[in-house]
């Protein structure tokens, strides 16, 4: 929707004719009042209002705009998913990740060859989808060099902060054993292990196990 909202704008915009215009307004190849001097000619385009109109939104190419912004964002999202531009990247995902490229690229050739668009008009439209896809793409992946760059950057945040949740709930477990421990040297040093003692001992161990269960 962005690359069609953009492009449309920057037709209605710039308003510049197509190649084929001459034949859009003057469907019968012929000017109306041939018949007189040709300075005093009207001009007047004699062919359907609406085909005039669309005669005149050749820049940039919709066609170019489209193809590149859809198959921009599936080269980047396949290159993503395969690790082609890692460090233990292989020839052939390289090749299948261009593949969308080229349809893309034959789209936008054949708009200049059915004298629909200017090169020019093709050129700003194909860069055009591919900034588009390039922007979009890395709001929501990393970007292909990185080590995550199949995940999608939400997916990334969240194991993060389980790995720090982990890593503070360990810590946490650490520090009741340690308090066990002490207690159960304590005991044996005074030699004064009563069952007072014993149950104690046995508490605080099951209040060890009870936060463990509760942070997992």
């Amino acid at each position: 929707m962005l690359t069609g909202a953009v492009t449309n704008v920057l037709k209605l915009c710039a308003g510049r004719p197509r190649p084929d215009f001459y034949y859009r307004c003057f469907p019968e190849a012929q000017l109306e009042g041939a018949e007189e001097v040709p300075w005093t000619l009207p001009l007047h385009c004699t062919g359907d209002n609406a085909t005039i109109i669309e005669g005149r939104k050749s820049f940039p190419s919709g066609h170019s705009s489209w193809s590149f912004s859809v198959m921009t964002w599936c080269f980047l999202y396949i290159s993503g998913k395969l690790a082609t531009f890692s460090s233990k990247g292989e020839g052939w995902r390289l090749c299948v990740s261009v593949v969308p490229l080229l349809l893309a690229s034959c789209i936008a050739i054949s708009r200049t060859c059915d004298n629909h668009h200017h090169w020019q008009d093709v050129l700003v439209g194909s860069m055009l989808g591919i900034v588009i896809a390039y922007t979009v793409y890395h709001r929501y992946y990393h970007s292909l060099s990185h080590k995550h760059c199949a995940l999608p950057l939400s997916h990334t945040i969240e194991s993060t902060q389980t790995i720090e949740s982990y890593e503070y709930n360990s810590y946490d477990l650490d520090y009741h054993e340690k308090e066990v421990k002490v207690a159960l040297i304590a005991s044996v040093t005074n030699s004064q292990l009563t069952v007072t003692s014993f149950q104690l001992l046995v508490t605080m161990i099951q209040t060890a196990g009870y936060n463990q269960h509760r942070q997992w």
